[in-house]
């Protein structure tokens, strides 16, 4: 088994010769797994080590992890680890993003925390973290709340269910509204989609 960047017959140094006896076995190309690929990567390394995992942690980890098959595999086991030390507690994003933190490479941006989010969302429009995770409904709250959800789902990637639970366990379509909302407004108003990018910012670097 001969491994290259390249096919033979773009291998410049290689004589004509050996290009054509490379050429007579099966060349394949390989390229990194996509996410449908990854995710039945996740699961069946999970079964394996008799890991249930939520759908959304399985996606989340895929999303993150993109070409390192060694890497998918030991995410799970670290999700594994850390279940046993949280006594089996449930499988969710946030214990994913620890369990991952430190095999993802230099070009992927280290997991956040959903309450790093919504206090420096809090801090820019100056709205309690309390108020914003609330049910109330005054129109700066529901702002700065729908604004939170919008970096949540763009920096974690988290699904809209899995987002709706942090927010006191609202429907996923409410924050499917809220994020079409942030989006329209984003296209319309760029102080607004400034203020977004720099909450984004902010919250990587922290």
């Amino acid at each position: 088994v001969l491994t290259s960047d390249s096919t033979p017959k773009d291998i410049e140094v290689l004589d004509d010769r050996l290009k054509n006896r490379f050429e007579w076995g099966l060349i394949a190309d390989i390229q990194p797994p996509d996410i449908e690929t990854r995710m039945a990567i996740i699961k069946r390394k999970a079964d394996i080590l008799g890991l249930e995992l939520p759908d959304d942690v399985i996606q989340f980890v895929a999303e993150k992890i993109k070409t390192n098959i060694r890497q998918l595999e030991g995410a799970v086991k670290n999700i594994k680890a850390n279940s046993l030390i949280y006594e089996n507690k449930p499988i969710t994003i946030l214990m994913a993003q620890t369990a991952i933190r430190d095999i993802l490479n230099d070009n992927q941006p280290i997991p956040v925390t959903i309450s790093k989010i919504i206090s420096e969302v809090g801090r820019t429009f100056n709205i309690s973290e309390q108020d914003i995770k609330s049910n109330k409904r005054a129109a700066n709250i529901s702002k700065a709340r729908q604004v939170a959800m919008y970096v949540i789902k763009d920096i974690t990637q988290m699904s809209m269910a899995a987002i709706g639970v942090e927010f006191g366990g609202r429907d996923h379509s409410t924050v499917v509204y809220a994020i079409s909302q942030t989006e329209k407004m984003m296209k319309t108003d760029s102080h607004l989609r400034e203020i977004i990018e720099d909450i984004t910012k902010n919250v990587k670097d922290m």
